[in-house]
């Protein structure tokens, strides 16, 4: 099993397997002072192309969303703000390379407990400011465990607001079944979007810090109604994730670049394939 260190060494090393002395965009254009300063440069939008799946779906999503929105009777007027503010178009985060970089220094002094974590997140940084640096970051899926009070949940915080980027906490505890994230139907009297599309609209970026806080409280009991483990599976795998469905909005999301960081007391409970789409980072008091 690869250690936190060589998994950020080798991210670092790809990072530098690439590099022409310039940083370069995703297509291989080279990043210039004329476009480096915007920070939608180079994304398709406006006109997509077929090689670029994730920029399409969101023209479709917010196609949908409009139709929705025509369609919506008065007894669903609670998820119209949800609507309107998922068809927003939104730019993508991109954090400042060389500022975040020394905040990220700065706070693992401040939490040294946390420092093999935040190292691996400045490899990520480093990997995606010369290889895709005008594409929205997301940060590999990553599961904080450790006993309560060592500070993951504050430590992700902290990253995000290093990072610049909007970010939220969805907690888990106690929660039993699926409709936490992906919505309870139409048809239900308290039908509600799920957490997920709502963090989502609210976001003034696509691609937020997301915290699934306390992952090891969920019940993954398949006895009972459908568990969050289903609609974890399918946000925590990119290929999936640009097809998350939200049962209450009827509504399929493009959740492919947001960043999932979840916190864990203990990984007793959870279940192996939710397990094996996170990278495991302990962290000690």
């Amino acid at each position: 099993m690869r250690t936190l260190m060589e998994t950020a060494q080798e991210l670092i090393a790809e990072a530098e397997a690439t590099l022409t002395g310039e940083p370069i965009l995703a297509d291989g254009e080279l990043l210039t002072e004329e476009n480096a300063g915007n920070p939608r440069a180079g994304m398709k939008i406006a006109n997509p192309e077929p090689e670029a799946p994730g920029w399409y779906f969101i023209d479709r999503q917010r196609e949908a969303i409009r139709i929705q929105l025509l369609l919506k009777s008065p007894s669903q007027d609670h998820i119209q703000p949800v609507l309107r503010s998922l068809g927003k178009v939104k730019q993508a985060g991109l954090p400042a390379y060389e500022k975040t970089m020394v905040a990220l220094d700065n706070l693992a002094a401040a939490a040294p407990n946390c420092a093999d974590f935040l190292e691996l997140i400045k490899s990520q940084i480093h990997l995606h400011h010369y290889t895709q640096a005008t594409t929205p970051l997301r940060l590999m899926p990553t599961l904080l465990v450790g006993p309560p009070g060592v500070g993951k949940t504050y430590i992700v915080r902290q990253l995000a607001e290093c990072l610049g980027m909007y970010h939220d906490r969805i907690s888990l505890s106690n929660a039993t079944e699926s409709f936490v994230l992906s919505g309870c139907p139409k048809g239900y009297a308290t039908s509600t979007p799920g957490e997920v599309a709502e963090k989502l609209a609210f976001s003034d970026i696509i691609n937020p810090l997301l915290i699934l806080d306390e992952l090891d409280k969920a019940s993954y009991n398949r006895s009972e109604r459908a568990t969050v483990e289903g609609p974890l599976l399918t946000l925590l795998e990119p290929e999936t994730a640009n097809r998350f469905e939200d049962a209450s909005l009827r509504l399929t999301l493009d959740v492919s670049h947001v960043s999932w960081i979840g916190t864990a007391n203990s990984v007793d409970g959870i279940p192996e394939p939710v397990l094996s789409r996170f990278l495991l980072v302990p962290v000690a008091p």
